[in-house]
């Protein structure tokens, strides 16, 4: 006997940061959130973004958060001479506020469950580029509100960084679109969810 199963999403809540991205003045930087840690593969991001580097020489990308992988991580912006152009700042208080100005919210992950820094990326309004992921999958439409490339995929990862970039419409209409998640992941949609089931 089959049992029935629903899923229902954790609620996206931003205090009152909603769309925020889309009301700042950009600067030519790239983010991604998560814990340096193997799963999160952002080895393949540096090396993608070296590949970006080449035509976007005025670049930065900054990965937020801390984790096992630091040096590993530090050990190849040195081999790749991009020290000066990828930060990792570690953990941050107000990530919402520094990821805000970015051009590209970027997830590099081999796997993952539902990636929270991807949704409340998509809900301030950022345009946002994801590994074919579980929890990716489910919110990004892929050329609507964001893109999919396929896991461990470096080159198309830094093909699609790069056509992203050199198209300010197409930024902007990903960052609108993306927004809407915040409709469908209120507080309110959420509890009615729990109630219904």
């Amino acid at each position: 006997m089959k049992i029935p199963t629903k899923i229902i999403y954790n609620p996206l809540e931003l205090n009152g940061k909603e769309g925020q991205a889309l009301k700042t003045t950009k600067k030519n930087l790239i983010v991604s959130v998560g814990r340096l840690m193997p799963q999160k593969n952002q080895k393949m991001l540096i090396r993608a973004f070296h590949k970006v580097r080449m035509n976007f020489s005025t670049y930065q990308l900054i990965i937020f958060g801390e984790g096992d992988s630091r040096e590993e991580l530090e050990q190849l912006l040195e081999e790749l001479e991009l020290s000066d152009c990828v930060s990792l700042p570690g953990n941050c208080s107000n990530i919402y506020d520094e990821i805000s100005f970015a051009k590209l919210f970027v997830i590099s992950s081999d796997f993952e469950g539902m990636p929270n820094a991807l949704v409340e990326a998509m809900g301030l309004g950022l345009p946002v580029l994801s590994t074919k992921v579980s929890g990716a999958t489910d919110l990004i439409i892929d050329g609507v509100n964001g893109e999919l490339v396929d896991v461990g995929n470096e080159a198309q990862l830094a093909d699609r960084m790069m056509a992203i970039l050199r198209d300010e419409n197409l930024q902007n209409s990903y960052g609108k679109n993306a927004m809407k998640v915040c409709d469908n992941l209120n507080n309110k949609r959420i509890a009615e969810k729990w109630m219904e089931l």
